[in-house]
């Protein structure tokens, strides 16, 4: 039986989620599960860069695609950054 490709919001998070991803993606390729992964950003790098931890375009990913793998995102991923960090 084959299926379709499904398409996943990836969102990797922070520390070590883009690792973790790294390693979700190879895993899901070696089970030949039908996936195709996009990217998006979120966590605190994205808030740094868009002023939240999830941006627009990574709900607009959620809804066009309706599923999401999310992975790891510091605890202070949604607050502002420090004074000291700016």
């Amino acid at each position: 039986m084959t299926h379709a490709v499904r398409r996943v919001t990836l969102i990797p998070g922070d520390g070590v989620g883009a690792e973790v991803a790294d390693a979700v993606v190879r895993i899901f390729a070696a089970a030949s599960v039908p996936v195709e992964w996009e990217r998006v950003e979120a966590g605190t790098e994205a808030m740094k860069r868009h002023g939240t931890p999830l941006p627009d375009e990574a709900v607009a990913s959620i809804r066009r695609n309706g599923v999401a793998r999310f992975l790891i995102c510091s605890r202070n991923c949604g607050s502002p950054p420090s004074p000291s960090s700016r």
